[in-house]
C-alpha cells in the first residue's frame, strides 16, 4: 500500500533544504545542479509511502517515472523464471531508480520493492521540461549514470570472457 502527496517548494524549510542539498550531493541525476535548481523541478514531483514489501515498479510494465528514495531501503530485482526472481541489489537512502523509463518510455528492466517502510519523491519526465535549462543537466548526468553501468559491466564482462580476441581485420606482419 502506498501514500502519496504533493511536495511544495515555494519558500524552503531548512528541512527541505537540507534534503535537496543531500539530493543534490548524492544522487547522480542532479549532480552540481544547485538547491534552488532542484527545488524548482520538485515543485511538480510528489512524495510517496510505501509499506514493506509493496511494490513500486514492476519488471516489464511501462513506466513514466523516476524516483529518488528518501527513506528507507528497497529491494531491485529481475524475474529468473516463471513465479521467481533475484535480488539485484538493495537501494539506500540517496538513491534514484527509474531514469531509464523518464528517457523511452520504455517497459521498466526491474522490479523495485520496498524492503522497509520506504519514503520516495517521484517526477516524471514532464517536470524535467518545465524548465529545459535544467531538464537538460539532468537528462545529461542521467546519460552519465548509464554510461557509467555500462563500463563497470563491460568491465565485469571482460573478466568472466578471460582473453579478448581482436575483431578487427587481421594483417600481416611484413
Amino acid at each position: 500500500m502506498s501514500s502519496s502527496s504533493p511536495l511544495s517548494t515555494p519558500t524552503l524549510s531548512p528541512a527541505m533544504q537540507v534534503l535537496l542539498k543531500k539530493i543534490a550531493e548524492n544522487v547522480s541525476a542532479f549532480r552540481d545542479l544547485k538547491i534552488d535548481e532542484i527545488a524548482e523541478v520538485f515543485k511538480f514531483a510528489d512524495r510517496q509511502v510505501f509499506e514493506p514489501e509493496a511494490l513500486i515498479v514492476e519488471e516489464g510494465k511501462v513506466g513514466s517515472y523516476m524516483y529518488i528514495l528518501i527513506g528507507g531501503e528497497a529491494i531491485v530485482s529481475k524475474r529468473t523464471g516463471p513465479g521467481t526472481s533475484a535480488e539485484l541489489r538493495r537501494l539506500k537512502p540517496g538513491e534514484c531508480f527509474g531514469e531509464m523509463s523518464v528517457v523511452d518510455n520504455e517497459p521498466r528492466s526491474a522490479s523495485v520493492t520496498a524492503a522497509t517502510n520506504a519514503t520516495l519523491v517521484r517526477l516524471n519526465a514532464q517536470a524535467l521540461s518545465v524548465r529545459p535549462e535544467i531538464g537538460v543537466r539532468i537528462y545529461r548526468n542521467i546519460a552519465r549514470g548509464a554510461i557509467e553501468k555500462l563500463r563497470a559491466l563491460e568491465l565485469q564482462m571482460k573478466g568472466q570472457l578471460g582473453t579478448v580476441v581482436p575483431t578487427g581485420p587481421a594483417t600481416e606482419s611484413e
